[in-house]
């Protein structure tokens, strides 16, 4: 790699000693972009520096190949890294598996009978037809030994219905009396399972004082333990109805993890990066601007000489959500009337490489075209590769996109729920209605422009996970193009 092709990068999350410091760093990364093609591409950092470094590489050398400097702006976090880190242990426990198949009965049971082989009768009580806990048993097992992820098959009836407060009674009757699961409340309070201190820390004070009385908590944690598995069979059955499940197996890991709030795993860092990205380049009233909006004061001054920079955008990953910060603002300082940029001044290229950004958020950026940017393109891989790119092999056998979006996401309100994600292709596909207004903005923008929405591995890109984006040839090959056309 020639060194008009190396790295640069601006962490907005690195520790500075001073403001000074910070300017000087920013001024010194302006000044290096001095050809006339210029590529901003925002990243998740990964942790280690040196490893960031050389999974860029190649994408820098394929930049400098188009004729351009690049800076990669990041913002830290080690998402996947804290992920892969920690959902093994908890996955893995022989606790975690005992809710599971708690679960997936309540589930299966629901499912109908004419969906489960070997379900038993129900009665006019509010009784599920669950199957035997060894054809659950068999099925996860099927999964450690060779594998093959459990009810992979499994198709929800046409018309399933909500688990009624009948059957929610019965499951929680039943569960009541279930011997592994009073054992686990037995053991609730001495323990080193992620899963059963989460609920402890779940218990009223009140609660905590009653279960030295032995009996007493015992029934007290059971109960705790038997709601919160119907309430993860409950949210699992609503997804279902509302064909945002990723499958019954991977739905029930993630509703499990909801249910216990295990935000250790990532959904306090991923919500924190999310809310970190939406301020990186405000200037508020009264207050000094940071590294972020100053970088984009000082990026707005270089690009906006006689000549004119012809600029690209790329955002990849859990960096979208920063890259549609910049444009936001990039978008409102361009509109302001001291802007020093010419009023017909747009950036070319803006690319979304797997973007890990909402519909709402996606839309919002599009809506910008002709006014921040020209021309457009997503990438995204098939539905088939994401299931196939594991976050966990075996124990979560989806994406790391797939699990954000099933576990990490929030609602409008703040609260959890599984939230589709732009990035993902399944939402694209003929006849999906899933997502509300803002998704159907952005798939029709697709449908009008299909040559901008690009399915991985293909023709005009073979990567075959997330990590491949950084070096597939076609697609460094088709930034290339996009950069110096």
């Amino acid at each position: 790699m020639g060194s008009s092709d190396e790295v640069r990068w601006l962490d907005l999350a690195e520790p500075r000693t001073s403001p000074y410091a910070t300017n000087a760093t920013v001024d010194g990364l302006i000044t290096s972009l001095d050809r006339q093609r210029v590529v901003l591409h925002f990243a998740g950092g990964p942790l280690d520096r040196n490893a960031m470094a050389s999974s860029m590489g190649d994408v820098a050398e394929a930049y400098g190949g188009a004729g351009a400097h690049s800076l990669f702006v990041l913002q830290s976090g080690g998402l996947r890294e804290t992920l892969t880190r920690n959902l093994p242990h908890v996955l893995r426990e022989a606790v975690f598996e005992i809710v599971l198949k708690r679960v997936l009965l309540c589930v299966l049971g629901k499912a109908a009978e004419r969906s489960v082989p070997g379900a038993r009768g129900r009665s006019r009580s509010g009784n599920l037809p669950v199957p035997s806990p060894h054809r659950v048993a068999v099925e996860l097992n099927s999964m450690e030994k060779d594998g093959v992820e459990p009810y992979a098959s499994l198709t929800p009836p046409t018309g399933m219905s909500r688990l009624t407060d009948a059957e929610s009674q019965w499951l929680a009757r039943t569960l009541s009396q279930d011997q592994q699961l009073r054992s686990l409340g037995r053991s609730a309070s001495a323990t080193d399972s992620e899963l059963l201190m989460s609920l402890t820390r779940a218990e009223t004070p009140g609660a905590t004082e009653g279960r030295h009385s032995s009996r007493t908590g015992l029934e007290v944690a059971t109960g705790l333990l038997v709601r919160k598995v119907v309430n993860a069979a409950r949210a699992v059955i609503e997804r279902f109805r509302t064909g945002t499940h990723h499958g019954l197996y991977p739905t029930a890991v993630e509703e499990i993890l909801r249910e216990f709030c295990l935000t250790h795993l990532g959904a306090a860092l991923w919500s924190g990066m999310k809310n970190e990205a939406a301020t990186a380049f405000r200037s508020d009233e009264g207050s000094p601007a940071g590294v972020g909006r100053y970088f984009l004061d000082r990026f707005i001054e270089a690009v906006a000489v006689p000549e004119r920079k012809d600029v690209t955008v790329v955002g990849h990953g859990s960096g979208t959500p920063l890259m549609n910060a910049f444009l936001a603002a990039f978008d409102a300082r361009r509109g302001s009337a001291d802007s020093p940029l010419p009023a017909d001044f747009r950036i070319r290229n803006v690319v979304a490489l797997a973007p890990m950004c909402t519909f709402p958020e996606l839309a919002s950026t599009l809506r910008r075209r002709n006014t921040a940017f020209e021309h457009f393109r997503l990438f995204a891989l098939t539905d088939e590769a994401e299931k196939a790119d594991h976050l966990v092999p075996v124990a979560y056998p989806r994406s790391l996109l797939y699990f954000v979006s099933g576990v990490l996401e929030r609602d409008a309100n703040g609260m959890s729920a599984a939230v589709p994600l732009s990035g993902m292709a399944r939402w694209y596909d003929s006849g999906q209605v899933v997502g509300g207004p803002e998704a159907e903005e952005v798939r029709a923008v697709a449908d009008a422009e299909p040559s901008a929405f690009v399915r991985s591995p293909g023709a005009e890109c073979g990567a075959r996970s997330h990590a491949q984006f950084r070096a597939d040839p076609a697609l460094l090959a088709n930034l290339q193009l996009m950069i110096s056309g």
